[in-house]
């Protein structure tokens, strides 16, 4: 029996889930919907959210970052767990990941703008010189590791910096600016860093991984 993951096919919040699969090696299918295909499945979930990740056993997960947590503690990257044993390295991952779902959480309400004009400039605004999440990319950048996220290996935490700040110049939000991360070259190490990873060469080169504009900025 294998893991299935099923999502959307964009490189949102199933994509460091996708990642951290392929990296431990791990037997599972990429089940990627069509965004018409979520209402009727949506019901029937625990939470009308997904990801959802099936276990080999039946077990339904949910949610990104408990799913994202649970593998990491099982999957290990030349001889390091993705999340760490130790309480305090494991807190700095942690408190890493929730610093970027602050991020997230400050670009989630221009879902609501209708107009597609007013919702580039909100966008924009955000990431503009005093802008709100330009403040604290700043922020992360400062507390960042020059290689490593935290911890002075490879985390979880360097998965979810790499999935995110790619979806984020992958065309998906219009209004953002797509060369934003040059202002950031901790963050920009990075994501070079989890790019070089033979594994994640090996599954962005794959037919499935790379379909779409979006998977461009992902492509090795």
């Amino acid at each position: 029996m294998a893991y299935t993951l099923k999502y959307f096919g964009i490189p949102a919040l199933g994509e460091p889930i996708r990642l951290v699969l392929h990296l431990g090696g791990l037997d599972w299918k990429d089940e990627r919907m069509q965004f018409a295909d979520w209402g009727p499945i949506k019901p029937t979930t625990k939470w009308g959210q997904c990801p959802l990740l099936t276990t080999p056993d039946g077990k339904e997960m949910t949610q990104s970052k408990a799913i994202l947590r649970y593998l990491s503690k099982i999957v290990e990257v030349e001889g390091n767990k993705l999340y760490p044993d130790d309480a305090l390295a494991a807190f700095e991952v942690d408190e890493m990941i929730d610093v970027f779902e602050d991020l997230r959480l400050k670009l989630v309400p221009t879902f609501k703008i209708s107009d597609p004009e007013e919702k580039s400039a909100a966008r924009a605004a955000l990431f503009a010189a005093e802008g709100e999440c330009t403040m604290l990319l700043q922020k992360i950048e400062k507390f960042c590791g020059e290689k490593f996220v935290v911890a002075g290996q490879l985390t979880m935490a360097d998965i979810w910096v790499y999935f995110f700040l790619n979806f984020l110049r992958s065309g998906f939000w219009d209004g953002l600016p797509v060369d934003y991360l040059g202002a950031y070259p901790k963050l920009t190490a990075v994501v070079d860093n989890v790019a070089a990873l033979p594994q994640v060469k090996e599954y962005y080169a794959g037919a499935e991984a790379s379909k779409g504009p979006m998977y461009k900025v992902f492509d090795p």
